[in-house]
């Protein structure tokens, strides 16, 4: 029986493993998926078979992160290599990160879910990631494939049902139990795979603008399809990660670690922090739950864009029923353990008096009571680097409230500093236990992410673990964890979740301020699952109209100005950035146009909410309200200025923040700031200016009022007026002043470019959170124009066909000319010859001078498109035989005529 260890020193064994799957479901004599009802399935004999699962798997690469989901319960690519990408036919990544990287975070994981039914402890896994046991199915032929959804207005899988940029819908069971597909039995007990009756409905979002970039959401719904009740169900996550850059020649599956992450505190007065909580601050107690694997030293030695530094991170958000300040209904399980088909490591954690496998090991669980108990257990492992350290120090080491209790380390010695020095680790998180009646169904959402730059010194590791002793040392290991930065992934967990159920950011968020009582734990969202996050604008309605050597691009923006974003129910469009790339891939600003607006930030001195302003306690503020004009602020405060006797009637415009140089000198116990306060000063572009709202408003009658000071918004207040079409216009009723134009010249003719109208807006800051501002990405609004000629215009100008590179030199360098294509599996080159000024209908030939065809070209294009006068040839004969040097005939015929040329190509 070949182990996932041996899987993964033998490279050509994924390979081998996905074309035999390959072959045998290509196979017209198999097993029949068949979805029933009953807990206790039968099924045809295999004389009447026909068809077979219909096994897909497909690789999330809208944003940074690459993620392969599939329709049977696994994650990542692992020993399906050879499956292809059912949204490419192409080759699929596993976890990948940066996506083209090589770097990889993940082997392969899996779905399990163990419960009892009648007096049997059941479970059914997508992968055990070690006999290579596979429990999960979709039906056959169409009914189970991979259903394809996009936001996108452009995508090819566009629906208005639609949550995300790419949402991918898959649908299986755990009801077969063909031996020929179910090969593998219980190595406890020898019993087949016993179903439970479990339907699983699979919904993978990912998101494409930056905000949703590193992170990928997975939601469930988990069906009881059976006859009898499931009692005391789990839910759990397997992961198995070997994180590493896949070209670097090294096993990277040796030296993982993994650790979880349970809670991080958000100080109102000093941003984040994270274990030990500092001392007199104003703590919010987050809970996280995070169980993350790392390369033990992060690969410094590769380049440093392709170095596995970051950590690969997952987090329940939602289990059974809707969660409010994320505290769960069931209970948190993670575990982790190495597997060792030699034995010597096969270990995990475990607290007293712990359980062993069928082979004496403590690590990887064997057969479905033992899975049941890593699922169930409710213990939550401490991290694996303390592997080999006593476990009385565990719990102080960490900080962190690990249980007690603990087994103590794997002897002999040497085998638990082996295991703490890094190692093929895997991890299981999970929840339960629930109840699930006949066809009762569960909701379950996770996030997988990535958190960047955990690893923040190349030299950590080396350092703090210079002999096998260090693994022992507490100071060592406390010291190796001080350099690793876990920001990244509670920031991507934490977006996760607000994405998964947007924050109400207008209501109070309590904290356990001293001396006062408040909830311990910040409000969060409204229990109800939103998949909303911060939006750009939508793209405006764009034109393009091409000249010989320039681009005018026009677009109507008022869709893109009014949008409302869903998480901050704000108009929040800020501007639009001009973006032009030669590639579609790397994009340059040419042009950047943005309001002029302010952001107020006033001083808070109610810090509590009780309606008292303190002199002693407050702080600067983010006001809630988004980014207001000059005129707005007029309208908004300067009829409640209070800033001094002679104070002006207006703000004094542009007001620069840099130039507010005063520090906060509030005399105790003034409860109010005087008129002789150092803040009031009468030129308000170098002060804070007061703003009183209501003189009997505040507690006991006082007068409520604050101090305010504006900052500029958008970066560079340019204003839109230099591409606004018809400036005089300013009724927002009005269509005409929503029109923009923008010239680019001194293009080369006939070089395609990618032009992209790229709206943004100003995010949301208040103190408690801060979206950063939205753009939108250019390749998703981008279009490919010709800077040539339109067709009426060859034709006015009488312009002949036109050949370059002429001659061309096979040697030479014309990447700026030759872009690469995706591979498709067909003959191809990336070189070429390109034709201009064409006529939108007509047939290219390429000869010998011997008069041999070489290559037909049918160009067929739309009059009014941008490239109705470009083709290219890709220098391959008919037999996709690449082309010798040697001088060839052309000729292009048309409606028009016929044109005869001639094309030199030089070796």
């Amino acid at each position: 029986m070949l182990t996932d260890m041996q899987t993964k020193r033998q490279i050509f064994w994924g390979a081998t493993g996905a074309l035999f799957l390959l072959a045998l479901f290509s196979s017209g004599a198999h097993a029949r998926m068949m979805v029933i009802d009953t807990v206790y399935p039968t099924y045809s004999k295999l004389a009447g078979i026909t068809t077979l699962p219909n096994l897909e798997q497909c690789t999330h690469r809208t944003g940074r992160f690459w993620f392969t989901v599939s329709n049977y319960g696994v994650f990542g690519n692992g020993r399906d290599a050879l499956l292809p990408d059912c949204l490419t036919g192409g080759f699929t990544s596993s976890a990948e990160f940066p996506g083209g990287s090589n770097v990889e975070y993940l082997f392969r994981g899996a779905l399990w879910i163990g419960g009892i039914v009648g007096n049997d402890t059941l479970t059914s896994i997508g992968t055990d990631g070690w006999v290579g046991i596979r429990e999960f199915f979709p039906d056959e032929d169409a009914k189970g494939s991979i259903i394809k959804r996009s936001s996108r207005a452009t995508s090819p899988y566009y629906s208005a049902d639609a949550i995300s940029d790419l949402d991918l819908i898959a649908v299986y069971y755990d009801t077969l139990r063909d031996p020929r597909l179910v090969t593998t039995p219980d190595p406890e007990n020898g019993r087949p795979h016993k179903p439970m009756g479990l339907k699983v409905e699979q919904r993978s979002y990912s998101w494409a603008t930056e905000w949703g970039q590193d992170w990928v959401l997975l939601d469930f719904s988990i069906t009881n399809g059976g006859v009898e009740p499931i009692s005391k169900a789990y839910f759990g996550f397997f992961f198995d990660a070997d994180v590493g850059n896949r070209n670097s020649g090294k096993a990277t599956h040796l030296d993982d670690y993994t650790g979880f992450l349970r809670e991080t505190f958000h100080s109102l007065a000093n941003g984040y922090y994270f274990p030990p909580r500092p001392p007199n601050s104003l703590i919010c107690t987050e809970t996280l739950n995070i169980a993350y694997v790392f390369d033990n030293y992060g690969d410094p030695e590769s380049d440093k864009d392709f170095a596995s530094a970051g950590a690969l991170g997952i987090r329940f958000l939602r289990a059974k029923q809707a969660i409010r300040l994320f505290t769960f209904p069931a209970k948190l399980s993670y575990n982790w353990w190495i597997p060792d088909n030699l034995g010597t490591l096969d270990w995990g954690p475990q607290r007293t008096p712990g359980r062993t496998n069928i082979y004496w090991g403590r690590g990887q669980p064997i057969g479905d009571e033992m899975k049941y108990y890593y699922l169930s257990n409710q213990d939550v492992d401490y991290d694996q680097i303390a592997s080999a350290v006593k476990p009385g120090l565990v719990d102080t080491l960490f900080d962190m409230g690990f249980q007690t209790g603990w087994l103590p380390p794997l002897e002999p010695l040497t085998s638990a500093i082996d295991i703490a020095d890094g190692a093929d680790t895997r991890f299981l998180l999970s929840t339960g236990p629930f109840d699930l009646e006949a066809g009762e169904s569960i909701p379950l959402t996770i996030a997988v992410f990535v958190g960047p730059r955990f690893h923040t010194d190349p030299a950590n590791y080396s350092t703090n673990f210079g002999s096998p002793a260090d693994f022992l040392d507490p100071a060592r290991i406390r010291e190796y964890r001080s350099h690793l930065d876990v920001r990244g992934l509670v920031e991507s967990s934490r977006l996760a979740r607000r994405v998964f159920d947007n924050e109400n950011v207008r209501s109070p968020i309590l904290c356990n301020i001293p001396s006062h009582t408040f909830d311990s734990a910040r409000v969060h969202g409204d229990g109800i699952p939103d998949f909303k996050g911060p939006a750009p604008p939508p793209f405006p309605q764009v034109q393009f109209f091409a000249d010989e050597g320039e681009v005018t691009i026009r677009w109507f923006g008022r869709e893109t100005e009014e949008a409302i974003d869903p998480i901050t129910n704000h108009r929040d469009f800020e501007g639009y950035s001009i973006q032009m790339s030669p590639d579609g891939t790397n994009y340059t600003f040419i042009g950047y146009f943005d309001r002029v607006n302010w952001k107020p930030y006033f001083l808070n001195r109610d810090l509590n909410g009780d309606g008292i302003q303190e002199n002693w306690e407050y702080r600067w503020e983010p006001s809630p309200t988004p980014p207001l004009t000059y005129e707005e602020i007029q309208r908004t405060y300067a009829l409640r200025w209070d800033t001094c006797a002679n104070k002006p009637g207006n703000i004094t415009k542009p007001i620069d923040p840099e130039k507010y140089n005063t520090a906060i000198q509030l005399t105790f116990p003034q409860p109010f700031i005087p008129a002789g306060n150092p803040w009031c000063n009468p030129d308000t572009t170098k002060t804070a200016v007061r703003v009183r709202f209501c003189d009997n408003c505040g507690y006991a009658g006082q007068r409520v009022d604050t101090v305010f000071y504006f900052q500029p918004e958008g970066g560079l207040n340019l204003g839109l007026d230099p591409i606004r079409m018809y400036p005089s216009v300013t009724d927002p009723n009005n269509d005409s002043a929503y029109w923009y134009q923008y010239k680019i010249s001194g293009l080369f003719p006939s070089q395609p470019i990618w032009l992209a109208v790229v709206p943004f807006d100003n995010g949301l800051k208040t103190f408690y959170q801060e979206i950063k501002p939205q753009s939108a990405l250019p390749y998703a609004g981008a279009q490919l124009v010709y800077p040539i000629a339109s067709d009426s215009a060859r034709k006015e100008k009488e312009l002949k066909v036109s050949v370059y590179p002429n001659p061309y030199r096979i040697d030479h360098d014309y990447r700026f000319f030759e872009k690469k294509y995706p591979v498709t599996g067909h003959p191809q080159s990336s070189q070429r010859i390109n034709f201009v000024n064409l006529p939108p209908r007509c047939v290219i030939r390429i000869y010998t001078l011997d008069g041999d065809l070489v290559q037909q070209i049918n160009h067929d294009k739309d009059p009014n498109a941008s490239d109705s006068g470009y083709d290219f040839w890709d220098l391959l004969t008919r037999n996709a035989q690449k082309v010798v040097a040697g001088m060839y005939i052309f000729s292009v015929e048309s409606s028009e005529g016929r044109y005869i040329g001639k094309i030199l190509i030089i070796q």
